[in-house]
């Protein structure tokens, strides 16, 4: 690389060479030299110039090195050199300040250090950084905003079955919109090399929700479209936003009707008395397998980006915002059907009481709270006097 140039441990040449050289074994030197990439002294890393080409010359590694013991030796090695350089020189290298580079070689796009803990019964150095779980990021730092959206009154409503048919095509046509620009933008991205491992064109529900409001809306449904003005900011921030980005939106539409919409379809079929699946469509998903199952693949597709820390919370912070416009577009709902807007109700701290967090009256002081606590005994205290009493006339006759 250029920057080879420039960093003391390269002063005297690759410190990897020269100090595998002082350290390996003859059996594993020899491994090394019977290897065509190391042939004749050759190093097939020499003229690699960024990690995007580091990454892909050891993506170029094959499937059978990575349970050769020697393989895992220098792998462990050139771990240990990379700490030993950072205390030297003081300051951790550019390229290892996030997560080590040489993560990435597999074929499927999985961390190399997953698997060869796995074929090395979790004998590799144990300090080596963990690699970031996007799903777990993802499921954890957007629970509140999930929680919100789901607890607006046209959800509930809905749930309730006292949402019209027409109410409920006008949420449809928002969510058509909302896919249409979706799918255009991933379509724009399958090639990106992040997002493109979340790119599952099976997801799409553009098509079935075109056959869902012509079921509600007749033939000329185009025509009797409308847009709210939540659906149009949400567009906007689709529109605008980049392959990252665009991994939060997808995560929070494709997997949230995978998840939550089979309950909404019975909810549909029942309320609204549907033939078969007719005016469901937006539910049903051609997969080869389960739901569970291609949720369990979407989640480990999440984990096998090699994205740093930094990325990751990017992502989360789309997705809460992402999580928001769906929250703002079930307010605007609530409003079209003559609803106050639900308080966001921030769930109690207490300290000392109950661990979870149920409070009985959160307006009320603690001394309130003693004194309902004591007229709530009052009935028990009665009855005790009541039998200490008796128990004593008794005693005395």
């Amino acid at each position: 690389m250029e920057e080879s140039e420039k960093c003391p441990a390269f002063a005297e040449g690759c410190p990897y060479s020269q100090s595998l050289t002082k350290t390996t074994e003859p059996s594993a030197k020899s491994e090394l030299d019977n290897c065509p990439a190391f042939s004749d002294g050759a190093c097939p890393f020499k003229d690699v110039q960024s990690e995007d080409e580091l990454q892909q010359k050891m993506r170029e590694i094959p499937d059978s090195h990575q349970d050769n013991p020697y393989f895992q030796m220098t792998m462990q090695h050139i771990h240990e050199m990379n700490q030993k350089y950072t205390e030297l020189l003081g300051e951790s290298c550019p390229h290892f300040k996030q997560k080590c580079p040489f993560k990435v070689i597999c074929e499927d796009g999985a961390p190399l250090i997953l698997q060869m803990e796995r074929l090395s019964k979790h004998t590799i150095t144990q300090n080596i950084e963990d690699v970031v779980k996007l799903s777990k990021e993802l499921k954890s730092g957007t629970k509140e905003a999930h929680s919100r959206a789901e607890s607006t009154h046209f959800v509930t409503e809905f749930i309730k079955g006292k949402v019209s048919e027409e109410f409920y095509a006008l949420y449809l046509t928002q969510l058509y919109y909302i896919y249409v620009a979706l799918e255009e933008k991933s379509d724009q991205c399958k090639n990106d090399p992040y997002f493109g491992k979340l790119y599952f064109p099976e997801l799409h529900r553009q098509e079935s929700l075109r056959r869902d409001l012509q079921f509600y809306l007749g033939h000329n449904w185009k025509q009797q479209l409308t847009m709210l003005k939540s659906t149009e900011a949400y567009l906007a921030c689709i529109k605008n936003s980049s392959p990252l980005q665009l991994i939060a939106h997808a995560y929070t539409r494709f997997l949230g009707d995978l998840s939550g919409g089979q309950i909404l379809k019975k909810k549909a079929q029942r309320h609204y008395g549907l033939p078969g699946d007719s005016g469901v469509q937006f539910y049903q998903f051609d997969l080869p397998i389960s739901h569970h199952e291609f949720k369990q693949k979407y989640r480990k597709h999440l984990d096998i980006l090699n994205i740093n820390q930094q990325m990751a919370s990017e992502i989360v912070a789309e997705a809460n915002k992402s999580f928001n416009f769906n929250t703002d577009l079930f307010l605007e709902l609530d409003s079209k059907l003559g609803l106050e807007p639900k308080p966001v109700v921030e769930t109690p701290r207490t300290d000392g009481g109950c661990p979870f967090g149920f409070v009985a009256n959160p307006k009320s002081t603690k001394s309130n709270a003693t004194s309902k606590g004591l007229d709530s005994m009052g009935p028990l205290i009665a009855l005790a006097m009541a039998a200490f009493v008796y128990l004593m006339w008794r005693t005395s006759a």
